[in-house]
């Protein structure tokens, strides 16, 4: 394919190279998407994020402040890859980090050492590691866009995120599953034996249609889930275990055949929102959210205080690893790219290395590792 010719007349170099290169990479992947894979619906692939196309910001560099910098950043950035719900939440985020400069501030005065400082005052108001290394990252992402998006820049600022303490997710044995089992409503207990089942994300299994679950049919060992993972933007696939085939058979015979959600419940009782209008009418199947209210009391009655939803996935991992299952395996079945970010879901109880330690199991040798503590030496001086 020929190559397009861009008049890049008064534009810094390093901005011709970034368009340049944008251009190709969009050429390159339009001929893949021409010429596809022939198992391309069975691999595990990377779904395109969107793309954002080059434009010039007309604006003189001494005028962009910050605060208008970070309008347009949520406007052409933000919203076109995020919902209405996280498009406001990141907004507001973005906002609230953007207030804590000054109003006048140019982007083109800021540098790493107003990074540093504002970092450290974001340590003195009492924020965590890993909030100021958030936040720090919004301005971060924001200073990036004024130079790959839109070229009022040639360069951002960088400095390094401070080490954050990154505490274990906790994993859940089998004595505090059925614990946990027992103690939760139908509709939750029904979710949390597919979570613990399939190691999918909460996000992604309460958004579950029927569309992407395939029951196992006459010929194959089990049936299959299609999971979308809104986090890393990748469609992958997870065998069904068949004690959670068997269970999510029993949902869709229960449900009514125009209910796509696979996970839902029947309220007792018609529910109205606080400003007026009905939200849920008593007998109806609704689609269910998982309110955190449900987990809370389900675990405040067994007894696990410091157990969260994300504990199912991490068990899930941990299970499967403590079963001699390859890494490679679970990090396909995690639905990650690569293997560094699984080794966290891995927490191997103490009892899974005996049998690599007992490799260096040996009798003990007279007069060396017993007897006289003298004769232990005999022969090494």
């Amino acid at each position: 394919m020929a190559s397009e010719t861009f008049d890049l007349t008064g534009e810094s170099a390093a901005w011709k190279l970034r368009r340049q290169l944008s251009h190709e990479g969009r050429t390159r992947y339009k001929e893949r998407q021409n010429n596809p894979h022939p198992d391309r619906e069975f691999l595990l692939r990377a779904k395109p994020k969107p793309q954002f196309e080059p434009e010039r910001w007309d604006c003189p560099r001494e005028e962009i402040t910050l605060r208008k910098a970070a309008e347009r950043f949520a406007e052409k950035v933000i919203r076109p890859s995020r919902t209405d719900k996280n498009y406001a939440y990141q907004k507001r985020q973005l906002f609230y980090v953007v207030g804590q400069w000054d109003e006048d501030t140019l982007i083109s005065d800021i540098t790493a050492a107003d990074l540093a400082a504002f970092r450290d005052s974001l340590f003195s108001q009492g924020l965590t590691a890993s909030t100021g290394n958030s936040y720090v990252d919004e301005i971060q992402r924001l200073l990036t866009a004024c130079v790959e998006l839109w070229g009022v820049l040639d360069s951002a600022p960088r400095i390094k995120r401070l080490p954050a303490e990154r505490k274990q997710t906790r994993i859940i044995s089998y004595e505090e599953e059925v614990r946990l089992l027992k103690a939760s409503p139908r509709r939750l207990r029904r979710l949390l034996i597919f979570l613990l089942g399939t190691g999918v994300r909460k996000t992604d299994a309460i958004n579950l249609t029927w569309d992407q679950v395939i029951f196992k049919k006459p010929g194959e060992n089990r049936g299959r889930l299609r999971i979308w993972a809104s986090k890393t933007r990748w469609e992958y696939i997870v065998p069904l275990a068949t004690h959670v085939e068997n269970m999510l058979r029993d949902m869709k015979a229960e449900l009514p055949e125009d209910m796509d959600s696979v996970f839902t419940f029947i309220p007792k009782r018609d529910v109205y929102h606080y400003k007026g209008g009905l939200i849920q009418k008593r007998g109806i199947a609704t689609p269910y959210k998982c309110k955190n209210a449900d987990f809370q009391i389900a675990r405040g009655i067994a007894g696990l205080k410091d157990v969260t939803i994300r504990s199912c996935r991490h068990t899930f991992a941990s299970r499967l690893i403590e079963k001699n299952v390859p890494v490679y395996d679970v990090a396909r079945l995690l639905g990650h790219q690569g293997l560094s970010t699984v080794m966290r879901y891995a927490h191997a109880s103490a009892e899974h290395f005996d049998p690599v330690i007992s490799i260096l199991d040996r009798p003990l040798i007279p007069g060396v590792y017993d007897g006289d503590p003298q004769s232990r030496y005999e022969g090494m001086l």
